[in-house]
């Protein structure tokens, strides 16, 4: 949970158009990169080599720093000077800034800056930051960080922006156009074994590329640490409609690694209309996400609706390359919400697309029991089938879309999902309702022509049917599960036209609940 709440710590105080920050004392690395004149990715892919050669050493806060012990408010209130921001001076078409180390973010990064080939250790010191907090700022004259933003003006002329922002373990989220931040990435998920707590790789290091005036992408290169591995990663991000992040990333191993999960995407999801019985909430829902979708090799587009569980839920949804693969927000209307503060309908989607030598492994889901919408519940990612092993290294790459729009298929989509009780009569079964946009003109205006597949792995289906939405336009399949004596049951919907599917295939884990 720890994680988690630094996440959504993260969405709060850093999802404001001025940053909050601490300053505090810290333990600094102790190794001094050697920074060639000719900068490239390939010497941060030499120093993960040489790292994952020698046991891990964590590096962290002093415990007893005053600034370590911040409180939340206080942590707020110490705020980057945004006048004083990195490339603020030139004709950059990006800035950067950056955020102290402390309070739940106990891990300093070093951050470079690299300008005509040549590396150079960016510094902070304490004129950098507003402080607002009450707490006298003393100590060290350079104050050790834990992460950084990158502003530039995605929405409007002379008006600066933040897409970007690295902090956190191995975390990152990025905004598009007139999008807010939502869920987040990460640079690599490493499966619990043997019911040991997770492990989270940090980034420790980071090189970022100044752009030139005429540029629209952004290069940054990471380093990654952990007991089990290291890494080097660089993203080339490229802010607009949909915010893309290529990655290009090498992994080695300091011991025998099972299923390391690629490209994961962390999200939360409390309720919404189809899965809201236990939470007595005045909102409409509560989500960053509310499915996993997926367009596979065959064509086929799969959308799993996202749902809150009562034990920890694991799927696996194919075992091919995915066209693409991710966590959507399709809900982006206010009254899906009701909530006028966080505004979770501006929250983007995000899918991965991935690369040449795609690795075999599948795509898997894993959701997490949740009380409240300050955690991040929902994990997604490519987990791979093999092994990598002690002193072997693995390599990938794919592009990460942050958008609020998804690209147009020709096919309906799936725009809500409801269950609950019956209004009437025994309450021993469920009824669900889903509706299906048709943006593509894809379904015949005759309701008795489109054919319907409902299956169940439990239970029986019965009383199908369709009817017209007046509100959207397209059409909603209603039916009814009669559950089996197994207390759960996977759902699999499909709309049909003369023989072809003419419809996302809709999937549902119901499972009942004590």
């Amino acid at each position: 949970m720890y994680m988690l709440f630094i996440l959504k710590l993260q969405q709060e105080v850093f999802g404001m158009k001025r940053q909050s920050g601490i300053l505090f004392c810290l333990m600094l690395q102790a190794a001094v990169y050697a920074q060639p004149s000719d900068f490239s990715f390939n010497d941060v892919i030499a120093q993960a080599r040489s790292n994952a050669s020698v046991p891990y050493q964590k590096i962290s806060v002093q415990q007893q720093s005053a600034f370590s012990q911040l409180t939340y408010d206080q942590y707020r209130n110490i705020r980057f000077d945004s006048s004083k921001a990195v490339w603020a001076a030139s004709d950059s078409p990006f800035r950067l800034d950056v955020f102290p180390a402390g309070f739940l973010f106990t891990t300093p990064v070093r951050i470079f800056l690299i300008e005509k080939g040549t590396a150079s250790e960016f510094h902070a010191d304490e004129d950098m930051f507003i402080n607002d907090s009450g707490k006298k700022l003393s100590g060290s004259s350079r104050i050790p960080l834990s992460g950084f933003r990158i502003r530039n003006q995605l929405n409007e002329r002379g008006v600066w922006d933040e897409f970007l922002v690295f902090q956190g373990a191995s975390y990152f989220r990025a905004a598009s156009r007139n999008s807010s931040y939502g869920l987040s990435a990460r640079g690599l998920y490493i499966q619990p074994e043997n019911g040991k707590p997770e492990e989270f790789p940090v980034f420790t290091s980071f090189w970022i590329r100044k752009p030139d005036a005429g540029d629209t992408s952004l290069v940054i290169y990471a380093l990654m640490d952990s007991d089990s591995v290291t890494g080097a990663y660089q993203f080339t991000v490229t802010p607009g409609d949909a915010t893309a992040v290529q990655v290009q990333a090498v992994v080695f191993a300091r011991r025998d690694i099972q299923g390391i999960g690629v490209a994961p995407l962390t999200s939360m999801f409390y309720f919404d209309e189809s899965n809201r019985s236990f939470a007595d909430d005045f909102r409409s829902g509560s989500h960053d996400s509310d499915g996993f979708y997926a367009v596979l090799k065959s064509g086929e587009v799969i959308w799993r609706q996202l749902m809150n569980p009562e034990q920890v839920s694991y799927a696996s949804f194919t075992s091919e390359t995915p066209q693409l693969f991710g966590l959507l927000q399709r809900a982006r209307t206010a009254d899906a919400y009701e909530d006028f503060e966080a505004q979770y309908e501006k929250r983007p989607s995000a899918w991965v697309v991935p690369g040449d030598d795609w690795p075999e492994g599948s795509a898997d889901l894993i959701e997490i029991p949740s009380d409240r919408d300050t955690d991040d519940n929902i994990v997604a990612f490519w987990k791979v089938k093999a092994n990598i092993s002690k002193e072997k290294s693995a390599a990938f790459n794919y592009t990460l879309y942050f958008s609020q729009k998804e690209e147009p298929r020709k096919l309906a989509v799936v725009s809500g999902t409801r269950s609950g009780s019956p209004a009437y009569g025994k309450k021993s079964y469920r009824v669900y309702a889903v509706d299906f946009s048709d943006e593509a003109g894809v379904l015949p205006a005759d309701l008795n022509d489109i054919g319907i597949d409902v299956q169940t792995s439990d239970g029986v289906i019965s009383g199908a049917h369709l009817e017209q939405n007046p509100v959207t336009g397209g059409v909603r399949l209603a039916f009814e599960l009669h559950p089996g004596k197994t207390g759960g049951a996977e759902l699999r919907v499909r709309l049909t036209y003369k023989g072809k599917p003419v419809s996302e295939t809709w999937l549902y884990r119901w499972s009942e609940r004590r």
